[in-house]
């Protein structure tokens, strides 16, 4: 039956009454190596909370469950989030055998009642464009781009789902799918009747096609921010656009905002930046701040440091004497010695690093960075990329890493390493 004729707006009745979400987080996400190695993808920490809690904060208010499909080291996800985030319910199916997102979605099929809104486990999305995607009985999640030639693309008619073309050297249009959507009950019939996709996957995108020629699903574009997490580096620019969130939140509400955890506070004294601390942080004599810093409970920065751009250092870490860290993320437990120089980077948790180490982020006469990732050179599009490094790692005195270079966990590097990113 084509129902698209249906109003796609809500009534009253039906917008205040409360939906689920399903959040995919099952997922090996091998493309964010090595951090991914040793945690979920959804346990990576963006302004030092981890990506699942950014979406759990913004689902507050705004659905009365949500079901979380996880599988790659399920357990820490558990042990992380419990049974119940800010009295918001959360319920785990596990999907064993991870066969693509549509294989993800069927999985919750007992659990739901009619409408419900789906997202991805490893974007961040904006409460406000939650909300009005929340406003139709079907919608889509959309947002205009550069370069959409790495995402599924949709063409859209009177405001409404025609098609959707995935990856495409040529793309019909700049209209991204961001990976949210809102449905119901029908949509698992449609996935029941879809068949495998070219790389062996059932894809919910392929199921929202189906759905689109007999329902009107809204493409409704992006008003706050969509932020993909895909690679490492992702979480450089991540973490910029949500500490800059969190700066204008605080502004907005007069000094206070959800973004700032109660027991945090920010410090005064600095010209050039702002600086929000957890309990137990100290700073060494002549600590500079120039730019947006976010630093973990229990976490020390010695004499002389400089915090530039957007930095966001985790709990219980210590930076030595004369250390400067610019345009990075630095993980929980990390242990950094004096006179390092640090830029565009992210670290694992637990790294441990002897003084001098260098990060070089920009390639002389060279646009962008190139990086590895699994097993292939790709350009980064980034014009500056320092080091990643996974969780653990040893680097010794005086060792110096070139742009894009990146290090599995646990991996021991011997002072006075030089360590090239050449093909």
């Amino acid at each position: 039956m084509d129902c698209r004729g249906d109003l796609i707006t809500l009534s009253s009745k039906l917008r205040n009454q409360m939906t689920q979400a399903v959040i995919m987080a099952a997922g090996k996400s091998t493309r964010t190596y090595p951090l991914t190695l040793t945690k979920p993808k959804p346990l990576l920490k963006i302004a030092n909370k981890p990506i699942l809690e950014h979406q759990l904060e913004q689902l507050v208010g705004l659905v009365e469950e949500v079901l979380l499909v996880v599988g790659y080291r399920k357990e820490m996800i558990q042990a992380q989030f419990g049974n119940v985030y800010r009295g918001l319910p959360l319920r785990y199916v596990i999907q064993e055998e991870q066969l693509g997102t549509g294989h993800a979605a069927m999985q919750v099929q007992r659990w739901v009642r009619n409408r419900f809104i789906i997202l991805n486990g490893d974007d961040l999305y904006h409460r406000q464009d939650i909300r009005a995607c929340l406003e139709h009985r079907y919608a889509i999640l959309t947002q205009e781009v550069e370069n959409p030639r790495d995402y599924g693309v949709l063409l859209i008619e009177n405001g409404l789902l025609r098609d959707i073309v995935e990856k495409s050297p040529h793309p019909p249009t700049r209209f991204v799918n961001a990976g949210l959507y809102v449905v119901d009950e029908t949509i698992f019939d449609v996935l029941k009747a879809i068949e495998r996709s070219p790389r062996g996957e059932y894809e919910l995108t392929s199921a929202m096609k189906k759905l689109a020629e007999t329902r009107s699903i809204k493409c409704q574009f992006v008003q706050k921010y969509w932020i993909p997490v895909v690679y490492p580096w992702s979480l450089l620019k991540a973490n910029e656009l949500l500490l800059g969130e969190a700066v204008e939140e605080r502004r907005r509400a007069g000094g206070v905002g959800e973004a700032l955890p109660a027991d945090y506070r920010e410090y005064s004294n600095f010209v050039g930046g702002r600086l929000w601390g957890g309990p137990g942080v100290s700073l060494g004599e002549g600590v500079e701040i120039e730019g947006t810093v976010w630093v973990g409970p229990g976490s020390t920065m010695g004499p002389g440091c400089r915090l530039k751009g957007f930095v966001t250092l985790g709990d219980h870490c210590s930076l030595g004497a004369g250390t400067v860290v610019e345009n990075s993320l630095i993980g929980d437990g990390a242990r950094i010695g004096p006179f390092c120089r640090i830029s565009d980077s992210v670290f694992g948790e637990g790294v441990q690093i002897d003084q001098g180490f260098k990060t070089l982020s920009a390639v002389p006469e060279v646009q962008t960075v190139r990086a590895k990732v699994k097993n292939t050179w790709i350009d980064t599009g980034r014009s500056r990329l320092g080091t990643i490094l996974g969780d653990r790692v040893r680097i010794g005195q005086n060792v110096v890493a070139y742009p894009g270079v990146s290090l599995d966990p646990e991996v021991i590097v011997p002072a006075g390493s030089v360590l090239n990113n050449e093909p």
